[in-house]
């Protein structure tokens, strides 16, 4: 029983690449984050100026509406 299992060690085999894996997604997420209200902005007027209006300390009632779903932003 020379042999220790890399379940006592606490070794993976595979362990580098998963520590990668995770990085790269983590900086994923982080880059979507950031750049998802610059392309959300781009793409629709309305909420461009309700990101410019929150960015500026504005609040406003607003309700957006879609035929499936009706959001209304209370200040």
């Amino acid at each position: 029983m020379g042999r220790e299992s890399h379940i006592t060690t606490g070794a993976h085999p595979h362990a580098s690449m998963v520590r990668t894996l995770r990085y790269i997604c983590l900086v994923n997420v982080y880059i979507y984050t950031a750049v998802n209200p610059i392309l959300y902005s781009l793409m629709s007027r309305k909420f461009s100026r309700a990101f410019k209006d929150l960015l500026n300390g504005q609040r406003r009632n607003t309700v957006f509406s879609s035929s499936r779903h009706t959001i209304t932003a209370v200040s």
